[in-house]
């Protein structure tokens, strides 16, 4: 049985490369450990990595120089004691112009093998550490995103969107530097028997994705154990972790056969353990049919799923999957569904069947087919109504929203006249949209979307969320502004909200905080109302005013579940910390 990487030949590259190898880890491990607060001072200590690592491993393979090959090994602590004893920034790093210098000249001194005097010898030598260089920054710059995917599954899938955007960064900026120096050293072991694609592929294959479906695979199993024991349905974003793991296994099945490594015990249980993570794919897909129809999107996605299940079925075994197989059933699919079928009036027929289709099954609608004149606010409050009328006026929402449609105006108005003016203007009202903002405007938007200015007069954002503008000056009662936070939280089944923010816990319970909003405008949680009763709430709802902070939700979603309201999946917008050496009274 191969291993899916050589652990033999890592132990040679370390024995063979030890100072450069050695520094690259323990940089990488400082980057690791190195708090937060620090990024911005003392992260110039690892922007002169690449500087070091080109010295000390042309120092390495020069004839002359060589004899210090060890003695190199103070270089980096050199360097590191000099910005430190210095507190430069890294800042003033990347704004200095002998930085780029500095950088360049180590570029090219890695391209100048021994500065031979033969041109054609120094010529090949150079492209051939310069072909290595940009194979390793492309393997390097693979693992690293494929890292961030599974990062992002496991926040996605287990962690429920609690991963801030600095750990993404932090675990980029540490692979980086760990895999472009492993791999460029691999490539240029002249040891290496193996000619450079064949290497290149290997590093690929063995070191990169082997390890990664391996990965990927436990994190899908952990989410699937984690759903089942809390009796939970899979996640709708399950479809952003699921289709980057299918590419995975089929790349990595693809390319083995390069290798002749198709037949690897990693490739022949990844057959049979990609089932379960298209099972749950394919029972997502069926519960966003189920309670929201088809859409133009959901016909690709479909499809996509379609052709992944016949990729798994004819991969169980290699007797029977023949990749022009593959590249005929791509090509059907792309004119199929890029050119024979209109995905948009596909689209819209099928939600106007699902509207009537619902309505027929609520019991609203006469023999003309419109809607009766019943109150159907009152009728949505009946439970074994609400289902129904939600499913029909969220196939509604669609067509009306939908401007894409080709005779837009058209259809709407058509719409109109078949179940009544009146009447379909209060089934919109259920999921509180605006007929007449959606008609009249090109950019139509539910009239429950949160507000897109602050929450009181002297804080602001714009749509692009990293640029706010924040008059502090009135911000008397708060001593720090937190920005962009960029954090997704949920509530546990209590209902109690844990926000740990830079070692900081912050604790409330969104239950209480909904109640007192409801109390003081004179609602019961308890009872049904249409989603247009929440307007004047929504700033409320979205603000949580703390002892210690204020937190300021960009989103939230409002639920009817277990006859209450209640908050769930909030995305947090920015937290003021309060100086509680002043009084706290707000503007």
């Amino acid at each position: 049985m191969a291993q899916f990487f050589s652990l033999n030949k890592t132990i040679t590259l370390l024995r063979q490369y030890p100072v450069e190898l050695i520094w690259t880890i323990l940089f990488a491990i400082g980057l690791l450990f190195l708090p937060e607060y620090y990024y911005d001072t003392r992260l110039s200590i690892w922007l002169l990595c690449p500087i070091y690592f080109a010295i000390i491993y042309r120092i390495h393979q020069s004839t002359y120089f060589k004899r210090y090959y060890y003695l190199s090994a103070l270089l980096p602590l050199i360097g590191t004691a000099f910005l430190f004893s210095l507190d430069i920034t890294a800042q003033d790093v990347l704004e200095s112009s002998y930085y780029y210098s500095a950088t360049l000249m180590a570029f090219i001194l890695l391209l100048a093998n021994n500065w031979d005097k033969n041109n054609l010898y120094f010529i090949q030598q150079s492209l051939k550490t310069f072909i290595h260089f940009a194979l390793g920054y492309i393997a390097s710059g693979l693992i690293t995103t494929i890292v961030l995917l599974i990062l992002f599954s496991i926040d996605t899938l287990i962690l429920k969107n609690t991963i801030r955007e600095f750990i993404y960064f932090r675990s980029a900026f540490v692979t980086l530097s760990l895999a472009l120096p492993f791999f460029f050293l691999i490539l240029e072991n002249k040891s290496s028997t193996s000619t450079n694609q064949n290497n290149f592929l290997s590093i690929i294959v063995k070191y990169i994705f082997f390890p990664s479906l391996i990965a990927y695979t436990l994190v899908l199993y952990l989410y699937t154990i984690r759903i089942l024991l809390a009796g939970e349905l899979p996640s709708n974003r399950i479809m952003m972790v699921v289709i980057p793991y299918f590419i995975l296994s089929f790349l990595a099945q693809y390319l083995a056969y390069l290798l002749k490594e198709e037949n690897h015990f990693i490739l022949r249980l990844n057959r049979y353990l990609i089932l379960l993570p298209l099972g749950l794919a394919w029972f997502s897909f069926y519960i966003r049919i189920q309670s929201y129809g088809f859409s133009s999107q959901r016909i690709f996605l479909g499809a996509i799923l379609l052709y992944i299940s016949i990729y798994a079925f004819l991969n169980l075994s290699l007797s029977w999957i023949k990749y022009r197989q593959l590249a005929g059933i791509s090509i059907i699919f792309i004119i199929l569904f890029g050119f024979i079928l209109d995905t948009r009036s596909l689209s819209y027929q099928l939600q106007t069947q699902r509207l009537a289709y619902y309505l027929k099954k609520a019991d609203i609608v006469d023999s003309s087919g419109r809607i009766k004149e019943i109150d159907l606010l009152a009728l949505y409050q009946q439970p074994h109504h609400t289902q129904n009328l939600l499913y029909a006026s969220r196939a509604a929402n669609v067509l009306v929203l939908a401007k894409y449609y080709k005779d837009y105006e058209r259809k709407i108005d058509n719409l109109v006249l078949t179940y009544g003016e009146e009447k379909f203007k209060q089934l919109l009202s259920l999921k509180g949209i605006d007929l007449k903002k959606c008609t009249e405007s090109n950019h139509c938007q539910s009239s429950i979307e949160p507000t897109t200015t602050g929450f009181y007069t002297n804080f602001f954002y714009t749509q692009n969320r990293q640029d706010w503008v924040i008059e502090q000056d009135q911000l008397d009662t708060f001593k720090r502004i937190i920005y962009p936070v960029s954090l997704s939280i949920s509530p546990d089944p209590q209902g109690i909200i844990t926000i740990d923010y830079k070692g900081t816990l912050l604790t409330f319970s969104i239950d209480q905080h909904i109640e007192a909003i409801f109390k003081k405008h004179g609602l019961e949680v308890t009872q049904l109302y249409s989603d247009t009763t929440f307007e004047p709430l929504k700033r409320e709802l979205l603000q949580i005013d703390l002892p210690d902070a204020l937190i300021t939700l960009h989103e939230a979603s409002l639920h009817y579940r277990n006859n209450r309201y209640t908050l769930s999946a909030a995305e947090v917008l920015s937290i003021m910390e309060k100086d509680t050496n002043k009084k706290s009274d707000p503007k």
